[in-house]
């Protein structure tokens, strides 16, 4: 009998036809650092591009070989590929992972995460639902597991964009479950520091023409796009009129002189936002939590459970699916800031106030402006004029 040779292409075919259950401990803890690192399989290019994470996955397909050997297990049926490089016996990593058995439910949950913001094809999802009912059916992952409550949600969350969409879908994640869910992997991924830290450490950006990052690239027949159901956050009435249905994590600017009400404006938008679509943070960096804040609230009678303020902005933003910043400048905050904002808080929308100039424009660069989806103006006392990608030229009275 000719032994399988295992690769990246037939390795993880092998172990599903062997069974999880059914390798010794070593190579399950080895077999769900490959899966973390992969995606279940999905995705290679760590293994290429990382010398210490291909050492160890080659020889963790070795002692797979030699498990197989010394077991009689018959796999001559599967695909015969390249060979690989040999690798020394005492460098598989010793480590015993106190969170193996919630491997499986691990690879998932990354794979999951990594739809947020995604255009995606009814068959992905329909590939997801069919993987992760398979692993239930054959026990991979049982009620028992310390995470089947999420497990759950999730597939709850997969078929009911399977069930309601056509053939492409924007899929976005709430805050609040992207927090969840990355918790469980960082976690997981915590138990095996000490046997791969240098893909923490030393990890690298792919780089592109003219050192600008490179990006992955959407390419889909107009046909589809033109059918494609974009995720948004369903406003109504005067706010559907004045902004439109802006997406989730949506970016908006309002600017104006003193006294012409857009902490009014704000304010009311926020009690709006608490009261129908999630928690809001108000960040009152400007006029502090006193006695004037307390008036706008209660003029604008915006107090509700959703609703939470704050003189200054807190670290941990994940709990809430708006912030408000009143006002930029009081928090001496520049684009970059903005930008790692928007970018440690996927989902979360922010509203930023700027103070003006005499001549009434927004004080600091204009690439606050360019990076916005939403510019707000209140040129005279009471008066909006918002101009943005969702609705141009809305107005409202604000008082």
């Amino acid at each position: 009998m000719k032994p399988t040779k295992i690769t990246t292409k037939n390795y993880f075919k092998i172990v599903d036809k062997i069974g999880f259950e059914n390798l010794p401990d070593v190579l399950k803890e080895s077999h769900s650092f490959i899966g973390i690192r992969t995606a279940s399989g999905l995705n290679w290019q760590f293994y290429n591009k990382n010398a210490e994470f291909k050492r160890m996955s080659d020889l963790a397909f070795k002692k797979l070989e030699e498990f197989m050997a010394s077991e009689n297990i018959d796999l001559s049926g599967m695909d015969d590929f390249n060979e690989m490089a040999g690798v020394q016996d005492n460098e598989i990593p010793k480590k015993k992972n106190p969170y193996s058995k919630i491997s499986k439910e691990v690879q998932f949950i990354q794979r999951f995460l990594e739809f947020h913001d995604k255009i995606l094809y009814k068959k992905t999802f329909e590939i997801f639902i069919d993987e992760l009912q398979a692993a239930i059916q054959e026990k991979k992952i049982t009620k028992k597991s310390p995470v089947a409550k999420d497990i759950i949600a999730i597939q709850n969350a997969v078929i009911s964009a399977f069930n309601t969409m056509k053939n492409a879908k924007h899929f976005v994640l709430k805050p609040t479950t992207i927090k969840r869910l990355k918790s469980i992997i960082e976690k997981y991924e915590n138990a095996y520091d000490d046997i791969d830290e240098t893909y923490v450490k030393t990890k690298k950006k792919k780089v592109g023409l003219n050192g600008i990052d490179s990006q992955p690239v959407n390419i889909m027949p107009s046909t589809d796009f033109t059918n494609l159901q974009f995720s948004t956050i369903g406003l109504k009435d005067k706010w559907l009129d004045f902004i439109g249905d802006p997406a989730p994590g949506f970016t908006a600017m309002v600017y104006g002189r003193p006294k012409m009400g857009k902490s009014y404006l704000c304010v009311d938008f926020a009690g709006y936002l608490a009261r129908n679509h999630g928690k809001v943070l108000y960040v009152a960096k400007e006029e502090k939590l006193d006695a004037t804040l307390q008036k706008k609230l209660k003029d604008k009678e915006v107090a509700h459970e959703n609703l939470f303020v704050a003189d200054n902005l807190p670290k941990d933003l994940s709990d809430y699916q708006f912030v408000i910043l009143d006002s930029v400048n009081k928090l001496v905050l520049n684009p970059q800031d903005l930008a790692k904002l928007k970018a440690d808080n996927p989902g979360v929308c922010f509203i930023y106030v700027f103070q003006t100039t005499k001549e009434g424009k927004f004080r600091g660069t204009n690439e606050f402006q360019h990076d916005v989806d939403v510019v707000i103006e209140v040129p005279e006392q009471g008066k909006a004029v918002q101009n943005g990608r969702f609705n141009q030229g809305g107005e409202m009275q604000i008082f």
